[in-house]
């Protein structure tokens, strides 16, 4: 077995543990999952090759590592607290949704805050509050506006498609009336099922942010 085999097996048992730690945190419950599902998200985002003068299966360069950290900030803010531990590399922000809410319509799972908290700053992997869901507040764009313009700070936006794939966006300034595009760098896109990625801005234009009321 190659040497690169093993990393990937090495991986798959970090992010093993890591996922289980982040299920241990107490919060709203969203419909479950296999472990193995979930895993899978994560080890999905690696692009890998297959070298049959190398190994007979596929097959993770050093490059391939490199890029695979780079759409998972999680994951390299994790392995970073090996390194030097001053903190788990594991926080989840509190998901508070109404209590009356379906576990099952609950997209936002807690590895998938994980995943997305990897991108963000310490202070804001505190609280994340659900300011709007199709299924609790209908099907009404103008009530999507108002419960997000209302709210002041950053925020999360959630989609799954007919087709079940799952991504969505992180806006990071508050949604205001503007003549043209806003925002800044921070702001991001991000994959979340059937494969985990966050996709930074590249600064070629400031198109981040516009709404029309």
């Amino acid at each position: 077995m190659s040497l690169m085999m093993a990393l990937l097996e090495d991986l798959e048992a970090v992010l093993t543990a890591v996922l289980r730690n982040i299920s241990s945190h107490e919060s709203h419950q969203s419909e479950p999952s296999s472990d193995r599902e979930v895993l899978d998200i994560f080890l999905n985002a690696a692009n890998l090759t297959t070298d049959d003068t190398k190994c007979a299966e596929s097959c993770m360069s050093f490059e391939e590592f490199r890029s695979w950290c780079a759409r998972l900030p999680s994951v390299r803010k994790f392995l970073g607290t090996l390194l030097s531990p001053r903190d788990s590399g594991s926080e989840v922000p509190m998901l508070v949704y109404p209590e009356n809410i379906d576990p099952a319509v609950i997209l936002l799972r807690k590895e998938y805050a994980w995943h997305i908290g990897g991108a963000l700053p310490q202070d804001e992997l505190h609280e994340w509050r659900l300011l709007y869901h199709s299924t609790v507040h209908g099907l009404s764009f103008s009530t999507f506006l108002g419960n997000i313009s209302n709210d002041k700070g950053p925020t999360l936006l959630v989609i799954k498609d007919k087709e079940g794939y799952i991504y969505g966006g992180y806006a990071s300034q508050p949604w205001e009336k503007h003549a043209d595009f806003y925002g800044d760098m921070k702001s991001f896109l991000f994959q979340l099922y059937p494969k985990a990625s966050v996709y930074r801005p590249t600064g070629a234009n400031s198109n981040l942010q516009w709404v029309s009321f």
